[in-house]
């Protein structure tokens, strides 16, 4: 067993949850106690050899239990907007690029003189020159711009501009937070590095959030640890962030805009992990998140705003998404379409295009903000690469735009979870409930007849047809049979629309059948993880359900 403690000598931890900017980070993620392990690293000059042989060691270790107060049970300061002033003016900015350069031209000179290589020498010295009159002709060109004296005054304190800044705090009761290997054994040698190591680390998280921090030989039991479907996303380290670190520190060099390169999983408590919930057979991380940037209707209309993109024509968007993936694949990965490259139909999960709509809250507008393509557990890393890369390829084909023909065009971009309002992230859809409602109808794959019979027994005997073909359809995704279910035609979420207004599904593309579309509540004995997708239309975002909760 290996372990680690950090006390926090404020009894208050400074940090900014990665996925919510009004938040405080709790617990300390492993990933960003590796990332302040590699920062101490690296203000050694030069930084020790012994230390970043053990900081490799750490990352290739699975994800740390944590011994720490509950999410919770920690008090959350409140959220105040401070407005403080710019280090990096614009004036400075500009001239970062061309001094870099600068400095890689004499580097090269240097070099090329202690190797003692007259042509090397000559060609190096060449391209010195040509970036010292580049630097010269940007600086002057900087200079002569309308509003430059007044740039150079933004270096003044009191002439600075300011930007909003918040820094929420968490208040544990207990400030002692345990990371916990304990399948894993260090060397004595790699132990004392890693201790030296972390005697100097004096903050995480914010500047103000001092800690002490050392190697633990008897740490006690921890009260959280990773696990599948679990309620908090935690950034852990995995083998390569070390060399990823260093990489982005080059392109940033500590001033620019960045993010901590790591992997994001779920923990939860021990008693969790043995009592897990049903998995969704689709991933519940890892989903391809396409954020709408714009959008323009067809005809002589202005162009929409983000808001104005309709859940209840999702449909047509769906489509014109896989259609688009599908065109700059290659040929044998026909599979993301769900079908083999014989062009049979698949039986084997494959992945789903859904619309990620704003439903379930007192504020739902039931507007489409963004598209994700949601992959199954199974997919191999052969087809996600290929998924990767046909999203590539229509970046740089056709800049993530969609056609739909009378619906108009759509402008995407790829983003990051954080990225997107906390309403439409892949959590708030894959978190375990025992209650889940659609927001988009669900396609039975089956037309009961005598629905709307006049006679009593015929009409009740169809509905529970409809409850035991949507009961199929939740059981043949891998979900236990729900406990409680009803269906109806208007939207059990608030934001959604009736069935009636999404357009109606259809079994093939010349299939003149219009199979039944409801909506539905259901409920489960215990909880089940999302996403849960069902019905005939799952692979295009029809049977959507979102998280009720558990007295709902």
């Amino acid at each position: 067993m290996f372990a680690i403690r950090v006390d926090l000598l404020t009894d208050r931890y400074y940090a900014t949850a990665f996925n919510d900017r009004q938040r405080g980070e709790w617990p300390p993620h492993p990933g960003r106690l590796f990332s302040a392990m590699v920062a101490t690293w690296a203000d050694d000059e030069p930084p020790a050899d012994d230390e970043r042989q053990a900081l490799l060691w750490l990352e290739e270790q699975p994800p740390p239990s944590l011994r720490c107060d509950h999410p919770d049970d920690v008090a959350q300061r409140e959220v105040a907007t401070h407005f403080v002033p710019i280090n990096d003016v614009s004036l400075l900015r500009a001239q970062d690029k061309d001094y870099q350069r600068l400095q890689a031209a004499h580097d090269a000179l240097a070099h090329a003189a202690d190797d003692d290589n007259p042509k090397a020498v000559t060609k190096a010295r060449s391209k010195l020159e040509r970036a010292e009159a580049t630097a010269v002709v940007a600086s002057q060109r900087e200079a002569n711009k309308t509003g430059a004296p007044s740039g150079a005054l933004q270096l003044l304190p009191d002439d600075r501009s300011k930007q909003p800044r918040t820094f929420p705090a968490v208040h544990p009761a207990t400030p002692t937070v345990y990371f916990i290997w304990e399948q894993s054994e260090p060397t004595p040698d790699v132990a004392e590095a890693i201790d030296h190591l972390l005697g100097r680390v004096a903050r995480l998280g914010h500047s103000s959030s001092l800690v002490a921090a050392s190697v633990a030989t008897d740490p006690p039991e921890a009260t959280m640890t990773p696990t599948e479907g679990g309620t908090d996303a935690v950034r852990v380290p995995v083998t390569g962030l070390l060399d990823a670190l260093e990489v982005a520190h080059q392109q940033h060099l500590g001033s620019a805009p960045r993010v901590l390169p790591n992997k994001v999983i779920t923990y939860g408590s021990p008693v969790a992990v043995e009592q897990q919930p049903t998995l969704s057979p689709y991933e519940a991380n890892g989903w391809v998140l396409l954020r709408v940037v714009a959008a323009d209707p067809s005809g002589d209309e202005a162009p929409r705003r983000l808001s104005e993109v309709p859940l209840r024509h999702c449909l047509g968007w769906t489509r014109a998404l896989r259609g688009a993936v599908l065109r700059h694949a290659p040929h044998e990965a026909a599979y993301l379409g769900g079908h083999a490259t014989s062009g049979q139909r698949l039986r084997e999960p494959h992945p789903a295009f859904i619309p990620l709509g704003f439903v379930g809250t007192p504020y739902a507008d039931g507007r489409c903000r963004a598209f994700a393509v949601v992959t199954p557990r199974s997919i191999s890393d052969a087809r996600r690469s290929a998924l990767d890369q046909a999203i590539e390829r229509w970046r740089e084909d056709a800049g993530l735009r969609l056609y739909t023909g009378r619906g108009g065009e759509l402008h995407l971009e790829v983003v990051n979870p954080d990225d997107l309002p906390p309403s439409i992230r892949p959590q708030r859809w894959a978190q375990p409930s025992t209650g889940w409602a659609t927001a988009t109808p669900i396609v039975l794959d089956r037309f009961p007849k005598h629905l709307r019979s006049d006679n009593v027994e015929r009409r009740t005997a169809a509905e529970e047809h409809v409850r035991d073909t949507i009961r199929r359809a939740v059981t043949l995704q891998g979900f236990p049979n729900p406990a409680g279910l009803e269906f109806q035609y208007p939207p059990p979420l608030r934001g959604s629309t009736s069935v009636r207004s999404f357009k109606a599904y259809r079994h093939g593309r010349n299939s003149r059948s219009r199979p039944l579309s409801v909506h539905a509540t259901l409920r489960f004995d215990e909880p089940v993880a999302g996403p849960l997708i069902v019905g005939a239309g799952r692979h295009l975002g029809y049977g959507l359900c979102a998280p009720t909760g558990d007295d709902r």
